[in-house]
């Protein structure tokens, strides 16, 4: 009765989560014990940092541009030294490329632990996921030359990443 009763908590938590997702854009969300460290990065190091509290702390932005051209990076780390970090990163044009990279991410990560997916609010639009305890991710740059991983979308939809997807 008490593993039905976690499930439907989760569960519960999920749909929640789902219901944030903004009509466009980058919905973060913190479905995990432990607080979050984000930054936005367009061009240089000058910018905010965010932070996420655990168990559904939460970050949103509009796609944007970046003024020099070339990508955002969305940097997220379990510290505030932007060390072992998890990045979404997107570009925008007529429609927004996206993926995950893993690259700045450590073996022994807790991302890695703790698993992370998107939600794009399209289904035509591919959804990407790195399940709990996986050591390596398909759906995430691994390496530099990691380019089935990039996914092109309206630039229409909104996309929630979670994190932390144990018990989901």
């Amino acid at each position: 009765m008490l593993a039905i009763t976690i499930r439907l908590y989760a569960f519960l938590t999920f749909l929640a989560a789902a219901s944030i997702v903004q009509a466009r854009g980058i919905t973060v969300m913190n479905h995990q014990s432990h607080t979050l460290f984000l930054w936005s990065v367009a061009d240089g190091d000058n910018v905010t940092m965010q932070w996420l509290n655990p168990n559904g702390g939460s970050y949103y932005e509009d796609w944007r541009l970046n003024p020099k051209g070339g990508a955002i990076s969305i940097k997220i780390s379990f510290t505030q030294k932007r060390e072992d970090i998890l990045q979404f990163e997107y570009s925008l044009k007529d429609t927004v490329a996206w993926d995950f990279s893993s690259i700045n991410m450590k073996q022994d990560s807790l991302f890695r632990k703790l698993g992370f997916k998107s939600l794009p609010s399209d289904p035509i639009c591919p959804a990407a996921t790195c399940p709990p305890n996986s050591t390596t991710c398909k759906d995430s740059f691994e390496k530099a030359d990691d380019n089935q991983v990039i996914r092109v979308c309206s630039s229409d939809i909104g996309i929630l990443l979670i994190i932390g997807l144990l018990g989901l």
